[in-house]
């Protein structure tokens, strides 16, 4: 008989070098994070960057053919920047409540789509 295990929820911190949210669009990405609170700053996101952020909307489409991951803060499998990160390929963790808060810009992070993980590299 198999043994029940706790589920993982989002937005706990599994280890002070990972963050646990949902795994909302497959796919595993390396690279520097770029925390973004505002559309406003998007001349400060550049190609091959991960975007942090607290949510997306329609507007924010455009960072995303840049983007090599996407991490919110919000949202579920069903929200924009799942959707959006699914229809571009590339990997989303959502729901980590805390990352825009704890990303530095520039910092190496690995984003985990399936498992629903962002490690902090360096």
């Amino acid at each position: 008989m198999a043994e029940p295990t706790e589920p993982k929820l989002e937005g706990d911190v599994a280890s002070d070098k990972v963050l646990q949210g949902i795994g909302a669009s497959r796919g595993v990405a390396t690279g520097r994070a770029r925390v973004i609170l505002d559309l406003s700053e998007a001349a400060n996101f550049h190609q091959g960057e991960i975007l942090v952020c607290m949510m997306t909307v329609p507007p924010w489409t455009i960072l995303f053919p840049k983007a090599e991951a996407v991490v919110t803060d919000t949202g579920s499998v069903l929200s924009h920047a799942s959707i959006a990160s699914r229809e571009y390929g590339i990997p989303c963790v959502a729901v980590t409540r805390n990352g825009t808060s704890l990303k530095k810009d520039d910092m190496l992070i690995t984003v985990d789509g399936i498992e629903g993980t962002v490690t902090i590299e360096d």
